[in-house]
């Protein structure tokens, strides 16, 4: 029954936002330049460049283009950018492609992620395809998502061989729910606080008028599940009851009059 009472308690006081805006500037490469916010990489004979020809939606597509015909070099571009860190998350974008390999040459595209401070490749191509595919993944709470990336490379296994390899994208979307460090308390309820909040190994349970009076802290994953009690106001060091360290992603700690006298629930975030 308590368990079921604090699920009542949490769902009255929070709704989980909806995905948000897509954080990706220019998504659809439409704006001169479009290269402001995208960080472009190089190495060997590489171009990215606008592509009026070939586009999904509205006038023009990014095209990265790569070249190689020397045994001891590789060509590769990279195109990427970093995003306001969000958790439960959709990436999208549409995209077509021109590569592949033979007995000497072989060409290849990619579309990586930065998830939990890592840049994870997530999908790669090696042939032409003539229309436009939608690449999209969905991430949870236990992932905070921070940029993406796309590439082009080309490389041959003799010399005087050429490959050459094209990647055409447009329409990059990432939506989700923002989440960043504090660095000294912002957000009060009811005169208690909770900080910093999202946090990383610890977080401070206080309260900001009579300091010293104690009460009881419960602290639960998103399913109500308890995974610590505490006496505050004190420090929770990320760990559950048992001293294992708890994973990434949303909890809510419940705050609780020792004589029953109030009682108030807050949303934390839990980073990686």
């Amino acid at each position: 029954m308590k368990r079921k009472s604090l699920g009542i308690i949490i769902l009255t006081l929070f709704t989980i936002p909806a995905v948000a805006q897509n954080l990706i500037g220019n998504p659809g490469f439409d704006e001169v330049p479009w290269d402001t916010g995208w960080v472009i990489t190089t190495e060997g004979i590489t171009s990215a460049e606008s592509d009026t020809e070939i586009y999904h939606s509205a006038s023009q597509s990014c095209k990265l283009y790569a070249r190689e015909n020397h045994l001891t070099s590789r060509a590769n571009i990279a195109i990427s950018q970093q995003i306001f860190p969000v958790v439960n998350c959709t990436c999208r974008v549409y995209c077509q492609d021109f590569a592949g390999q033979d007995q000497y040459t072989a060409s290849a595209v990619g579309i990586s992620v930065k998830v939990n401070g890592t840049w994870v490749d997530e999908w790669s191509a090696g042939g032409r395809n003539s229309i436009w595919v939608k690449w999209e993944k969905t991430y949870g709470y236990n992932d905070t998502v921070s940029g993406i990336k796309f590439w082009c490379g080309a490389c041959v296994s003799m010399s005087g061989a050429i490959a050459e390899g094209e990647f055409w994208i447009d329409d990059v979307y990432i939506g989700g729910e923002k989440i960043g460090i504090e660095e000294k308390p912002k957000e009060e309820i009811a005169g208690f606080n909770v900080y910093p909040n999202p946090f990383r190994s610890q977080t401070v349970v206080c309260r900001l008028s009579q300091k010293n009076k104690p009460f009881d802290i419960g602290i639960y994953d998103i399913s109500g599940k308890v995974i610590r009690k505490l006496r505050g106001p004190t420090v929770w060091d990320g760990r559950d009851r048992n001293g294992k360290k708890a994973v990434s992603g949303i909890y809510y700690v419940k705050l609780e009059g020792v004589n029953k006298e109030y009682k108030f629930v807050k949303k934390i975030v839990k980073l990686y």
